[in-house]
């Protein structure tokens, strides 16, 4: 936590008392339902407490994760709604032309009625599902490969499963492709390649090829070889 939040360790004591409001939110509320009959137990673990404050932070970066801001400035509020009587967000994210699901792409909602934003990636399957406080929101779903899509005014309602679906439309694109080999013999060589300031990386076949289909811009580039020995490289000003 102490890069994670900030990239400083002030950040510590911040997410600490903010994992132990969501865990006291999660008692109380769930003891007051025992009480009713419900027979419910409070089941907010280590793991499902780590989530909830990541989805709920507030992005100061790059979208998700970054060396600069870690995942954003965490957000009690939100986070703490999640927990107490909310709805559910959930949907599926595809590509509009073909149809197929979009692994990681990320979902974010803005509240329109606070400073309050809750967001999540999506899986293999394009799937998502998000605990949301109530209230109005504005609904974004985005990918480095496709245009982003908002829908605004979306009212999340207590215990209920608000369902939205996101098709993108891919931007303009091409392909980097080429082969890694060693300077010095000329074999080709397993290396992975990483597409600087983007979440795309690609590892060679065999014979050292590699393809990377990526939107039409202009791209930085580091090969990183699997083989000891070797120096990585960086290619600078690629064009697509």
């Amino acid at each position: 936590y102490e890069r994670g939040w900030h990239g400083t360790s002030m950040a510590t004591p911040h997410v600490a008392g903010l994992a132990a409001l969501l865990w006291e939110a999660d008692r109380i509320f769930n003891s007051a339902l025992s009480l009713k009959g419900a027979g419910i137990n409070p089941t907010l673990s280590i793991t499902a407490t780590e989530q909830l404050i990541m989805q709920t932070a507030h992005d100061l970066g790059d979208a998700g994760p970054d060396n600069s801001y870690g995942w954003g400035r965490i957000d009690a509020y939100q986070a703490v709604g999640a927990v107490i009587p909310h709805g559910r967000f959930r949907g599926r994210v595809v590509d509009r032309a073909t149809g197929q699901p979009i692994a990681g792409a990320l979902v974010t909602l803005v509240s329109r009625e606070r400073d309050g934003m809750v967001s999540a990636v999506t899986d293999g399957d394009g799937d998502y599902s998000l605990a949301v406080a109530t209230g109005l929101y504005d609904a974004t779903a985005s990918h480095f490969c496709y245009q982003a899509k908002t829908v605004s005014q979306i009212r999340v309602l207590r215990d209920t499963a608000t369902q939205l679906d996101f098709a993108l439309t891919a931007q303009p694109a091409g392909t980097l492709r080429g082969q890694i080999t060693s300077a010095s013999s000329g074999q080709p060589l397993p290396a992975v390649i990483e597409v600087l300031n983007t979440p795309i990386t690609a590892t060679t076949d065999a014979q050292g090829f590699y393809a990377i289909p990526l939107p039409v811009g202009t791209y930085d580039a580091r090969v990183l070889s699997s083989v000891a020995g070797y120096r990585g490289a960086l290619l600078e000003g690629i064009a697509i």
